[in-house]
């Protein structure tokens, strides 16, 4: 029997607890390849680059420099840093109870990101079977926006009942565009992002969910 419903959720400070630590590897990388002013880019991840992947991080690292290569050089050392870091992040709270009870309710689940896909398999191994998702789509597939579509596609269901679980509004439009629903998640970096214009559902951990399933798909997740 098809599902009535799909979740997409994205995956730094939503599935995991790491936009702290990867913000801090973000100032830690753009310290390495000669980035004096550090405020500088505090201030633009803040604005311009809200939700910005490593490479875009990059270019504009390469543009305020007016050095040719120091894109390519931050992402270089990015990757690097962060995979001596990621055995430090954690799961966010009932993750994996609320993955179990979505599975029972016979739905499907997808991940999206600005990581790379290899990238997010490779922690997610650490904490349970990536073949419990129905997909995950990383940079390497496109913006959200792109990763949202596909996501959608693989649910197999009509993007009006399909649930997004994000962490900032850049995750919020890409939900909005096609007509799914969004509950924001508090994370480290989406908490530092302006929400005033926007009024949606919010929530912790995971284990908040169950109630908001219920009056949104009438779908008993337990908790």
């Amino acid at each position: 029997m098809a599902s009535r419903y799909g979740v997409i959720v994205d995956f730094d400070g939503v599935v995991a607890r790491s936009t702290g630590m990867k913000y801090k590897t973000l100032l830690d990388s753009a310290r390495h390849v000669g980035l004096v002013n550090l405020d500088q880019l505090i201030l633009a991840l803040d604005a311009e680059l809200n939700g910005a992947d490593r490479a875009r991080v990059g270019h504009w690292l390469q543009d305020q420099m007016q050095r040719p290569g120091i894109a390519e050089s931050f992402v270089n050392t990015f990757t690097s840093q962060w995979s001596t870091r990621t055995e430090t992040v954690k799961p966010t709270e009932g993750f994996i109870p609320f993955i179990e009870a979505i599975q029972r309710s016979d739905a499907r689940v997808c991940v999206v990101s600005l990581a790379p896909a290899q990238e997010i398999t490779t922690w997610l191994r650490t904490v349970m079977d990536p073949a419990n998702f129905a997909g995950i789509f990383g940079i390497e597939c496109g913006p959200k926006i792109v990763t949202t579509r596909l996501a959608i596609d693989r649910l197999r269901v009509v993007a009006t009942s399909v649930m997004c679980i994000g962490d900032t509004p850049a995750d919020l439009t890409a939900a909005a565009q096609f007509g799914c629903r969004f509950i924001r998640m508090h994370s480290a970096v989406g908490d530092r992002c302006d929400w005033s214009s926007y009024r949606v559902p919010t929530v912790t951990s995971f284990a908040d969910l169950p109630s908001i399933f219920k009056a949104e798909f009438g779908i008993d997740l337990g908790g």
